[in-house]
């Protein structure tokens, strides 16, 4: 933003409000909680919230294992950038393990 001025902030046209009245989307008990060693994986998959993309991972996880109890077949559809991040050895011992 080269030659634009930024005008400075007028505080008084803030308005402010009480937090305690402010509606939020994550609770603190929501929160995700840090790995530490020798956690396992499920611990860890537990630690995470249940919110967006960490939910979206369990329910995802819960399906292929799902399918895989009842002898479904699990298909698995992905983009080059699996591979490009160096999955690719998660992905091959997945197959192999059936």
């Amino acid at each position: 933003m080269m030659g634009k001025t930024i005008e400075p902030i007028d505080p008084g046209k803030l308005r402010t409000y009480s937090i305690e009245g402010r509606h939020s989307k994550v609770q603190i008990d929501s929160f995700g909680r840090p790995a530490r060693p020798g956690l396992s994986f499920q611990s860890f998959l537990d630690s995470l919230p249940d919110l967006l993309g960490a939910a979206d991972l369990k329910a995802v996880i819960a399906s292929i294992a799902r399918a895989h109890r009842e002898k479904k077949m699990v298909v698995a559809a992905m983009g080059a950038h699996v591979i490009k991040v160096g999955l690719s050895p998660v992905v091959i011992d997945l197959m192999q393990r059936g």
